[in-house]
């Protein structure tokens, strides 16, 4: 991995798992989805940061250490590693992981609580394997959990936010 001197942009060395060809990838280490407004559709529909192998044309998706700032939902998320960087006001978390993102980004957006959402898939994950978000509301929140449909009611009631970097896992 290489950063420029201005830090903007991180040029990273992926290998095909199929072919085993090295391609550079270019991406952004600061993302605003309130400047590139298809930015956040890119992540919800998993097609951010990822790429052709433009040898066997293999899908390679892969995930870069970068911070992505939302100002008008107030969040921001460290993803690959935490930066130093404090926002007052803002929900920062953390995540590892491309589907942690994604899920997080989605949680958001329909304006639901993510540390509720983490709780529940703890209480779900004492039964099953794989357990993802995949939709909600005001009343019903809806899991996928080692392939089945799961609903459960939402709590509704937001926990409050201490401002402190929390870890968001799937």
């Amino acid at each position: 991995m290489f950063y420029n001197k201005r830090m903007r942009q991180v040029w990273n060395t992926l290998t095909c798992l199929q072919c085993k060809e090295k391609i550079i990838q270019v991406s952004d280490t600061i993302l605003n989805p309130n400047i590139d407004s298809k930015l956040k559709q890119k992540i919800l529909d998993d097609t951010w940061m990822n790429t052709i192998c433009p040898r066997c044309g293999a899908l390679i998706r892969s995930i870069a250490p970068c911070i992505y700032k939302d100002h008008e939902k107030k969040l921001l998320i460290h993803v690959k590693r935490k930066f130093d960087v404090q926002e007052s006001g803002y929900h920062q978390r953390f995540v590892s992981t491309k589907e942690a993102f994604r899920e997080l980004i989605l949680i958001y957006e329909l304006g639901l609580d993510d540390q509720q959402i983490m709780y529940i898939r703890k209480i779900l994950k004492k039964r099953h394997q794989k357990v993802f978000f995949i939709h909600g509301d005001d009343e019903i929140l809806v899991f996928e959990c080692d392939g089945e449909i799961k609903m459960v009611k939402n709590p509704a009631q937001k926990l409050p936010d201490r401002g402190e970097c929390i870890t968001y896992e799937i």
